[in-house]
C-alpha cells in the first residue's frame, strides 16, 4: 500500500516544521511508502483500487483508532492508494483531526503524525517511549 499526501503548497522545504516533518517521514517509512504531489493527479483518483480522503475543518471529527481502522481495513480490502488531500473537495470521505483552523504545514505534520501513530497501532507497538 502507498499513502499519496496532495498539498495546494507549492513546497513544505521553507517550513519551520520541516525537521519535525521529516522526522515523522523517517518514522512512517518503515511501516508504507508515503508520496507527496503539490497537485492533484486524477489518474490516482479514478482508480479502484484507491480509497479517497479529504482532511478539512469541516470534516467528521476523527481520532487515531478510527484512521487506524481505516488504514488497517483497506489494506485488507486490498486497497494499492490512500490519497489523502487537503481542503480541496467534498468529493471523497471527509475527515478532520482538529477541529479549528491551522496553518497548511502543521494540519501536514499533523496527519503524518496520525498516519505514524495508527501503524504503531495496527501493530500494536506502543506509541510513547
Amino acid at each position: 500500500m502507498r499513502i499519496n499526501l496532495f498539498l495546494n503548497k507549492k513546497d513544505l522545504r521553507n517550513s519551520d516544521l520541516f525537521p519535525a516533518i521529516m522526522d515523522y517521514f523517517r518514522r512512517i517509512d518503515k511501516f508504507v511508502k508515503i508520496n507527496i504531489y503539490y497537485c492533484l493527479n486524477s489518474k490516482l483518483f479514478d482508480q479502484s483500487d484507491s480509497y479517497n480522503i479529504n482532511v478539512s475543518i469541516d470534516g467528521e471529527y476523527m481520532d487515531s483508532i478510527e484512521f487506524s481502522n481505516i488504514i488497517r481495513f483497506k489494506s485488507m480490502d486490498r486497497i494499492k492508494n490512500i490519497n489523502i488531500v487537503f481542503g480541496t473537495s467534498n468529493l471523497y470521505h471527509n475527515i478532520c483531526f482538529v477541529c479549528f483552523n491551522v496553518d497548511i504545514d502543521l494540519l501536514f505534520l499533523i496527519v503524518l503524525e496520525q498516519i505514524y501513530r495508527s501503524y504503531k497501532i495496527i501493530n500494536n507497538e506502543p506509541y510513547h517511549k
